[in-house]
This record gives structure tokens, C-alpha cells and sequence, in this order.
């Protein structure tokens, strides 16, 4: 295989800028819990009433995971 096959495997450059520009952008958010927001991040302060409902949802749906993997067989308790 010489450089010509090698290089033919690559992408076109403007693939290679789109695929780094994206990756670098997507590297740069700051991931953080569903639901989760600091203080004053909403000005509206009626969001607060939307806000606290679906963080409670959030519980509910979070404490129904944890019941439903209590008892979910495992991968080595197949052996």
C-alpha cells in the first residue's frame, strides 16, 4: 500500500475541517445534571413553579429506575 492508497483513505479536507469543528465544539460544553440549574439562572421567576415540578419528576422517574435495577438480573448471574 503506498502513500497514494493511504491518502485515499482520508476524508477531503473540508470533511476533516466540518468533523474538527464539530468535535471541538461539542468537547466544549459543559455537561451537568438534567434539571439542574445554579442560582438566579432563570430570571422569570415563574419558571421556579415549571422548574421544581419537573426536577420532582425528575426524582419520581430517577427512585423507579433505581426500584426497576434492584431487581434486574445481571449479566453474570446468567452463568
Amino acid at each position: 500500500m503506498g502513500i497514494a492508497d493511504y491518502l485515499d483513505l482520508l476524508p477531503s479536507l473540508k470533511q476533516a475541517e466540518t468533523q474538527m469543528n464539530m468535535t471541538y465544539l461539542l468537547g466544549s460544553l459543559y455537561y451537568t445534571q438534567l434539571g439542574e440549574y445554579g442560582e438566579k439562572y432563570f430570571i422569570d421567576p415563574k419558571v421556579e413553579t415549571f422548574l421544581r415540578a419537573f426536577q420532582q419528576r425528575l426524582d419520581e422517574i430517577g427512585i423507579l429506575i433505581d426500584e426497576r435495577n434492584s431487581s434486574r438480573p445481571t449479566f453474570y448471574n446468567f452463568w
